[in-house]
């Protein structure tokens, strides 16, 4: 059967060929999402049950395949915030994606949300630290 090469493909391809190595010089091996967890923020390492759920939605999701929607409703102070900004983190910390789609009522909002993102990715350290935005928190 012959090999159909779709855009998505041969991005794809590009890309192995470009860069058949890590993007991160200092990549460590992927960790569980707990122990991920425990390391980067120690005070969040008593998850409740939709969080549970969340990081194994998180945790499963591959490179280069497009994941299954996931859609959860969390009430009011339910750790929404905090949770995505640590999913965020945590795919890129693994080389998982590289780059993301936060969507926020505001424009304050957004720029709230990029600046935990971008705390926690400091305290991961290494070229997660280096932020690629400008003042107006869109992508160079």
């Amino acid at each position: 059967m012959p090999v159909v090469w779709t855009p998505y493909r041969l991005r794809s391809a590009h890309r192995e060929r470009q860069n058949p190595t890590p993007d991160f010089e200092e990549r460590r091996p992927p960790i569980d999402w707990q122990e991920w967890l425990t390391g980067v923020s120690p005070h969040l390492t008593h998850p409740g049950e939709r969080h549970i759920r969340f990081w194994r939605y998180i945790s499963a999701v591959k490179p280069f395949v497009r994941p299954r929607p996931y859609i959860a409703a969390w009430p009011r102070k339910g750790g929404k915030s905090t949770t995505g900004e640590h999913g965020v983190a945590y795919l890129a910390d693994h080389g998982t994606c590289s780059y993301c789609l936060y969507v926020c009522g505001t424009q304050a909002m957004a720029n709230q949300h990029v600046g935990s993102i971008e705390t926690i990715l400091g305290r991961i350290g290494g070229a997660l630290a280096r932020p690629a935005k400008n003042t107006h928190s869109c992508p160079m």
